[in-house]
């Protein structure tokens, strides 16, 4: 039966020599697996894998991150994991495995199933702890928590989806960590306050002048000297939205005057601007303004 609840003992931190890791799943894989969607940022790493039948078990060395683990395939899967003692579940769609920084576990499982995995370098947790006091990520097996696994399905999709937008991704990293740092212990306090004028002022003027680039919110962060946890919601009280969302909406707004002003290609405009494809840009502008890039130029012209 699933626990109801995180438990176990607390995650350590992160040894000098694992700060700043590439966490790429290709080099650190968590199970013998096969890779279907992967993404890495500067301090996480996502991996939607097929796991392959596995009875006999599988061992590694401790890991240099913290692991947050979803089943997403359609069958219940026996999986058994060795840490300090013995855990033996049968993992559902939607259950989770938390494995703090340091952990040496032993798995073995029996079937075939899918699974998302979060890797997280301890610096995460520290940003956390700075904006909302101490951070632990507690070690726990075949848990259920409806807000984490809302997060991991968003998480999944995002994987799955054509376009790349680093800051929804690292968003939802840093909500993922929260949701399971709090899953036992309640949200934390959360600081108040948001940004000054001029910080707001600087920010703006920074992603108007960078749309077309991958920012990301350690770049925004650094800029208004806070961090990343604290940045994100400083952001949202000044702004009003989430700085991905605040992203998007620039990019649209000037692809709009874009669009009616010149005779660029759609395609050009699309790439010049941050997005992956055309019909990544296509897809975007159509969901907020209604209408295509093309009948938008159409309509603007008439």
């Amino acid at each position: 039966m699933a626990e109801s609840g995180l438990t176990g003992s607390k995650g350590s931190a992160a040894t000098p020599a694992h700060r700043g890791m590439r966490l790429n799943p290709v080099n650190f894989p968590f199970f013998r697996t096969e890779t279907l969607r992967y993404r890495v940022w500067d301090r996480a790493s996502a991996e939607l894998c097929r796991l392959e039948d596995n009875p006999d078990g599988f061992e590694r060395a401790a890991l240099p991150f913290h692991v947050i683990c979803m089943n997403v395939g359609s069958r219940p899967t026996p999986f058994e994991v060795r840490t300090d003692r013995r855990h033996r579940r049968t993992y559902r769609h939607g259950d989770h495995m938390i494995l703090p920084v340091g952990t040496a576990p032993a798995y073995a499982w029996e079937g075939v199933t899918r699974c998302l995995t979060l890797r997280v370098e301890d610096e995460v947790l520290r940003d956390y702890a700075e904006a909302c006091g101490p951070a632990f990520l507690a070690e726990g097996h075949a848990l259920r928590d409806d807000r984490l696994e809302q997060l991991m399905r968003l998480l999944a999709a995002d994987l799955r989806g054509e376009g790349v937008n680093r800051l929804y991704g690292e968003a939802l990293v840093q909500a993922i960590v929260a949701a399971a740092i709090e899953a036992d212990r309640g949200p934390r306090s959360r600081p108040r306050g948001g940004l000054t004028m001029a910080q707001a002022r600087r920010l703006a003027e920074l992603i108007d002048a960078r749309l077309g680039d991958d920012l990301s919110l350690d770049a925004l962060a650094r800029e208004a000297g806070l961090s990343r946890f604290h940045f994100a919601r400083c952001f949202r009280t000044a702004f009003g939205e989430a700085p991905h969302a605040y992203l998007t909406r620039r990019r649209i707004e000037r692809a709009k005057a874009m669009l009616a002003t010149g005779a660029r290609p759609v395609t050009e405009i699309a790439l010049d601007l941050g997005f992956s494809s055309h019909s990544h840009f296509s897809a975007t502008f159509h969901r907020a303004v209604g209408i295509s890039p093309s009948e938008f130029r159409r309509a603007s012209r008439m």
